[in-house]
């Protein structure tokens, strides 16, 4: 399975990680497959335990741009960059497995694809339950609402634009697709072993680009499982805060080494410090004290901004139990 010749030109390769999703595969691939084209369709079955593995050999079988790959279970960014290593289009659009596209939008993306040489494509997308039913909450954290015409961006106009007007600005992989070749030349990989690789991953991407292409409609249909890796209602945080004390000790040194511009790599720092802040108080660091010894309190509060964030990383230094407790209830009210 996996090795069917495919036409070299491929405009897109859409990526699917695949682990116990038997639910919902079947509409996310035809969501996909429902319009013809130049694509074709990754399904990468990380190791699953249910029915997904053999929809994907189904799927391969009735369809020629789908080629379906069975690997021992890596976890989401090991799979997604095994469907990077075997995609041939263009384009690599990364999918949860989970979710769907509107109706229309492959043909769309194909349309731009062909005609666009912008290193990555970004877009806004839809939230839904599990029963489909749009949940508009939730939807200002999966858009660009500070972006108002389709257009062309340079990266730091891109994110700075956002961060200006919203104060934040979308990580989310699936709000994009990303040109292979990029992604190959510059090394840029999935990191294996966290939660939240996205929060890592696409800061970099955006910021190596050399352009950035703002399509202003939602062309994604993002699904909100209450069994879903970032739902579990188990409420132990300490993978998640471990993961997000590796992002974002990271990303300041990353943003030293290849953000030129002064002003605006202090506007980049600030941002993590205000991130890092909101993500030690939902996570609780004060429950897992051998993991937040490695918060870096110092870098935190010399890099907040404003006097709300200054406070905030005041107390987290005199006492991290007390930031949390203080910081959750004042959320509350």
């Amino acid at each position: 399975m996996g090795e069917k010749r495919v036409d070299e030109s491929i405009k897109i390769s859409f990526v699917l990680a695949i682990y116990n999703v038997e639910t919902y595969l079947e509409e996310c691939v035809e969501s996909i497959v429902s319009e013809p084209g130049n694509y074709e369709v990754l399904l990468i079955d990380d190791g699953s335990t249910d029915g997904s593995g053999t929809i994907c050999d189904e799927y391969e079988r009735k369809f020629q741009q789908i080629r379906a790959f069975h690997k021992k279970n890596g976890g989401l960014s090991d799979a997604r960059n095994y469907g990077l290593l075997k995609a041939k289009g263009k384009y690599v659009f990364f999918v949860d497995s989970d979710d769907f596209l509107p109706q229309g939008t492959t043909k769309k993306l194909l349309d731009i694809a062909a005609e666009k040489e912008a290193d990555v494509i970004v877009w806004n997308t839809s939230v839904v339950d599990e029963n489909n039913r749009t949940i508009e909450y939730c939807s200002g954290k999966y858009r660009h609402p500070a972006l108002k015409e389709t257009r062309e961006y340079l990266p730091n106009d891109f994110i700075e634009t956002q961060l200006n007007n919203e104060k934040d600005f979308p990580r989310t992989v699936w709000l994009g697709m990303y040109k292979r070749e990029f992604l190959m030349s510059e090394c840029l990989w999935f990191e294996k072993g966290i939660l939240h690789e996205d929060e890592l991953w696409t800061p970099q991407v955006y910021l190596k680009a050399n352009s950035i292409f703002y399509i202003n409609e939602e062309l994604y249909c993002y699904r909100i499982r209450q069994n879903s890796i970032m739902n579990k209602m188990d409420k132990d945080y300490s993978r998640n805060l471990k993961s997000i004390i590796y992002i974002y000790n990271a990303l300041p040194i990353f943003f030293d080494y290849n953000v030129k511009d002064g002003g605006f790599r202090k506007r980049l720092k600030e941002d993590i410090s205000k991130r890092y802040l909101s993500a030690i108080a939902k996570y609780e660091g004060y429950r897992y004290p051998m993991i937040a010894h490695d918060i870096r309190k110092e870098e935190i509060y010399k890099n907040a901004s404003s006097g709300r964030d200054k406070i905030r990383a005041f107390v987290l230094r005199i006492n991290t139990k007390w930031y949390c407790i203080l910081n959750n209830r004042l959320k509350k009210k």
